[in-house]
């Protein structure tokens, strides 16, 4: 049974090992999650409508902006005891089959309503206490859905078991699962909230290769003119920087179109078309049902990308995106220009050597895409 789920930020993966079911056998697998702290980021595209209630939360999400909203529901989540209730298909104890549920979530733990969707208390029924929630990669067997999850006991020494939950979409999932992981940790979810968001600050500018260096010891300097100067716009670091990771590629162009022969056309063939290739973002020939899947099952995150080979258009590459909760589908052409080959999403406005410099460019550029490219898909696991 593959399963996965979130580790935080103040857990220590030698604990999560020594937690394990004794004899046996599996392994970790880690990956990077833009969905994290999807919950307190973007609570109004996180929760459906409803599903978090509050006194001071207004039921009627059309009656006020989306920015008031959020602020609304942060303030819900982060300083009161937040309650959230919807519908989940519960599996029985001991069976395989499955009872649709009402259910709410309160600091004491989970329960299910024995009358419709009352939530007084001598209607609540507990099903389990929050401990970790496990995001089920698989589907589980007779699950009337393919988005289940389910809840590990801390220990079984006490007769406790692991209780199955299926939602009827990824988009809820992620939601009972960001909901549970929140009333589990408590304060200590929000506080690695802030100190991710801190340090999502300090790194506004990301490349497609990873930097293992510490940059606070450094300074950037323009040293164009007579006397150098220190950069303190980040949005002039980030272009410069650009400029300078694509150096190199355009110095191998100009050698190759100077070059004699046939090596010459096959060096400019492998170098400029094939880089992309090697990048984490990039899942090869995939289909569009497969690349909407890879999407929901990272969150649905408004800014979560990744780019794969065209099934219909012969070598051509679309950009798979995220936005407003639904995936956009951008394809990318290849034109020419003085016999050389560029790059394009917008008809040729904007040109760019590889699909590196054009991925990097809409980082910080939205140009002709939906929203800005932020977050990457993780490895595939197609």
């Amino acid at each position: 049974l593959s399963t996965e789920r979130y580790v935080e930020d103040y857990e220590i993966i030698d604990e999560i090992w020594g937690n394990q079911e004794p004899d046996i056998i599996s392994r970790f697998c880690l990956n990077k999650s833009p969905s994290k702290f999807s919950i307190l980021q973007s609570p109004e595209l996180c929760l459906p409508n409803g599903m978090l209630t509050s006194p001071g939360l207004s039921s009627n999400s059309s009656e006020i902006g989306s920015t008031v909203r959020r602020l609304q529901m942060q303030h819900v989540l982060t300083k009161t005891a937040p309650e959230l209730s919807g519908w989940l298909h519960v599996r029985e104890v001991g069976r395989s089959s499955w009872k649709k549920l009402f259910c709410v979530l309160r600091n004491s733990g989970l329960y299910h309503s024995s009358k419709s969707t009352s939530k007084e208390p001598q209607h609540l029924v507990c099903i389990a206490e929050v401990w970790y929630p496990i995001n089920n990669k698989k589907p589980t067997s007779s699950a009337p859905h393919p988005h289940c999850f389910c809840l590990k006991p801390k220990s079984y020494k006490s007769g406790a078991i692991i209780r199955w939950f299926c939602a009827e979409s990824s988009h809820l999932r992620l939601a009972w699962i960001s909901g549970l992981r929140l009333t589990m940790n408590g304060s200590r979810f929000y506080e690695s909230y802030l100190s991710a968001r801190r340090l999502g600050q300090t790194n506004l500018v990301r490349s497609s290769s990873d930097r293992s260096i510490n940059r606070h010891d450094f300074a950037p300097m323009d040293f164009r003119g007579e006397t150098g100067r220190v950069i303190q716009d980040p949005k002039e670091v980030a272009m410069l920087e650009l400029e300078q990771q694509s150096s190199w590629r355009r110095r191998l162009i100009n050698r190759t179109l100077t070059g004699q022969g046939e090596g010459a056309d096959i060096v400019l063939t492998t170098s400029t078309t094939a880089i992309h290739q090697t990048q984490p973002w990039f899942y090869g020939k995939i289909t569009r049902e497969q690349a909407n899947d890879e999407v929901q099952r990272n969150g649905n995150i408004d800014g979560l990308f990744l780019v794969r080979d065209s099934r219909t258009i012969p070598g051509g590459i679309v950009i798979t995106v995220c936005h407003n909760q639904k995936c956009r589908h951008i394809p990318i052409t290849q034109i020419k220009r003085c016999g050389q080959s560029f790059y394009t999403a917008d008809n040729g406005e904007t040109r760019f050597v590889d699909m590196i410099q054009l991925i990097d460019f809409h980082r910080l550029n939205r140009g002709s895409l939906p929203c800005l490219l932020l977050y990457e898909c993780p490895g595939s696991q197609l």
